[in-house]
């Protein structure tokens, strides 16, 4: 049993996965339409966004931070150069090392769909009565904070489930 899985109502819980799925399955399709209307994967806006936030990345290191392999970011990488949305340069400081980087159109594009999704939020959260909105923002934090502590518990385990 997990920890402080004894004392919680198992309604509770069912509930909470009910919600956590319905939540997933209406952002799958905010991502469904992104990868039908510009060709691209969800994983490879992964990339995209975390090469804006930490750019320039080496390849094993992109690796570490999406916590898959290095032969998942090659072909990743490789559909990305081949769209013309991320470069490979050699490193200037020492040439056998390659560094990622978003080119113009990838940095577009990136920011395209970051305002698409705070634009979708933006519709829900107007539905959402203005006094539980900030509850409701807090709740979100709370949970993926709790998410990340079972994730990083995982991984120091060495039982986190293969991404």
């Amino acid at each position: 049993m997990a920890a402080g899985e004894d004392s919680m109502d198992r309604a509770l819980v069912d509930r909470a996965v009910e919600a956590y799925g319905k939540a997933m399955a209406a952002l799958d399709l905010l991502r469904l339409r992104l990868w039908e209307e510009r060709n691209i994967s969800l994983a490879q806006l992964r990339v995209l966004a975390v090469l804006r936030a930490q750019e320039p990345l080496t390849p094993g290191r992109l690796a570490d931070v999406l916590l898959v392999s290095p032969s998942t970011v090659t072909g990743l990488t490789d559909r990305l150069v081949r769209q013309g949305l991320i470069a490979r340069r050699d490193d200037p400081e020492d040439r056998r090392v390659i560094r990622l980087y978003l080119t113009e159109e990838g940095r577009r594009m990136i920011e395209e769909v970051g305002e698409a999704g705070r634009a979708y939020i933006r519709e829900v959260m107007a539905v959402i009565p203005p006094e539980r909105r900030e509850a409701t923002v807090h709740a979100l934090e709370e949970f993926v904070r709790a998410l990340r502590a079972v994730d990083r518990a995982r991984l120091l385990e060495g039982t986190a489930p293969a991404r």
